[in-house]
């Protein structure tokens, strides 16, 4: 689960940031060829973290203890 707030007047650093990023990827066509910038990473990422059931990994650790609070 991603916990982003799209709140114009948030104080948490990169919130808007990540939420225009995860808006355009959930969209993006391009695939490889797309120039918008954490695209394609993020693209690679998500579905490894919906998948990930490693208690200790180091991908997921950031993600991990930001949706399970």
């Amino acid at each position: 689960m991603f916990l982003f707030c799209f709140s114009i007047k948030c104080h948490v650093p990169l919130c808007l940031e990540s939420a225009a990023i995860l808006n355009h990827t959930t969209k993006c066509k391009a695939g490889a060829s797309c120039r918008k910038a954490h695209c394609l990473s993020s693209q690679k990422i998500i579905p490894y973290w919906k998948l990930c059931k490693q208690k200790n990994c180091p991908l997921c650790y950031a993600n991990q203890s930001v949706s399970r609070k």
